[in-house]
């Protein structure tokens, strides 16, 4: 008789099996991962807090003004001055609102209590951003200070 050995079938059909269970393991482990993330309740992005600066009554705003505008009228103008944006929603464009207080008016009393105050307003693209603020700001500095060395001759 020979010996012919048969060859190991059962082995390596239990590699096989057992490949395959790992295979399955693995994948059972990835389903169950992704069910996990979609029951877990979504969470709502955390609302940023905006600069705000307040209007020349003392009010705060509730648009958002970006730091560098406020920072710029804060350097330019000074902390008595107020600022205020008004977006519109039909075109790429805002207005801009600053509030002069009351004594670097050049309204008088009576006229800056009836309008409301002493309020300098422009539109400015979008485009334009702090180059538009900064060249906006500069005319009412320059407006107010000429009326100021007027009101010190």
């Amino acid at each position: 008789m020979s010996s012919v050995k048969k060859p190991a079938q059962p082995q390596k059909k239990k590699d096989r099996i057992s490949r395959l269970e790992d295979k399955v393991d693995k994948l059972v482990d990835i389903i169950e991962a992704v069910v996990e993330v979609e029951q877990k309740p979504e969470k709502k992005p955390e609302k940023e807090v905006e600069p705000k600066i307040k209007d020349a009554d003392g009010s705060a705003q509730d648009q958002h003004i970006p730091r560098d505008y406020i920072n710029l009228v804060k350097e330019m103008l000074g902390e008595d001055f107020g600022l205020k944006i008004d977006y519109f929603t039909d075109r790429p464009e805002f207005m801009l609102s600053i509030i002069v207080p009351k004594k670097f008016s050049s309204l008088d009393g009576n006229n800056y209590d009836e309008r409301g105050g002493d309020v300098r307003s422009r539109v400015i693209k979008n485009a334009e951003g702090i180059n538009g603020v900064r060249e906006w700001v500069k005319m009412v500095h320059d407006n107010v200070t000429r009326y100021m060395n007027e009101q010190i001759k």
